[in-house]
């Protein structure tokens, strides 16, 4: 990563620079493989995955992956900070066009919180709308669809059926139905969201 770090710009050079001071601190007190300096990896992560910059976003993608290692080796697959941290990786994926990646960590992702929180948890739902996200940008309408009905089932089960969650699905819905020339169904869909959106004004 230290060498990776030379490709930011100065100013990110130094902040990256500055994380990387506290890792190496963090693990001569703990250790390099110990959950503080998984912490810290995520942190800079999400620093990192802040800037638009193709370096920074890549560079994210080591700091995120050392950290999940980290964290599957002490705590396992069913782990909070492993699944969250499987997700950040494939959002930082699917930022850099990089769908195969992202669509393998979301899947990965996806079944790791089904398996701690059951199918119908929000949080899974949430993974389900990535996974939508990253069908749609491959133009893979189909499973798309799926992935969003599964996030449907489970923000509904979560929330009823007039939360603004439930209200934006149905909206990706729709313009997936119109994507694939589904007119009526969609019509019928934004009917419903125009109803429920405006009692949320």
């Amino acid at each position: 990563p230290l060498v990776a770090g030379a490709l930011l710009s100065p100013s990110n050079r130094a902040r990256y620079q500055h994380f990387m001071a506290l890792i190496e601190n963090t693990s001569n007190a703990y250790g390099d493989q110990s959950l503080p300096v998984a912490d810290l990896y995520v942190s800079l992560g999400n620093d990192l995955d802040e800037e638009e910059d193709k370096n920074s976003k890549h560079l994210a993608l080591v700091v995120y992956e050392e950290a999940y290692n980290i964290y599957q080796a002490k705590s396992g697959d069913s782990d909070v900070r492993t699944i969250d941290c499987r997700v950040r990786m494939g959002k930082t994926f699917l930022s850099l066009g990089r769908h195969d990646e992202a669509l393998e960590s979301f899947c990965q992702a996806v079944y790791m919180r089904e398996a701690l929180l059951g199918e119908l948890h929000p949080s899974v739902a949430d993974v389900w709308v990535s996974i939508s996200s990253v069908h749609r940008a491959r133009g893979k309408l189909d499973p798309a669809l799926k992935a969003s009905a599964k996030a449907l089932t489970g923000y509904r089960n979560a929330h009823g059926d007039k939360h603004p969650t439930v209200i934006d699905v149905l909206r990706t819905i729709s313009a997936i139905h119109t994507g694939m020339g589904n007119a009526d169904k969609a019509a019928d869909i934004d009917k419903y969201v125009n109803l429920y959106s405006k009692a949320h004004c």
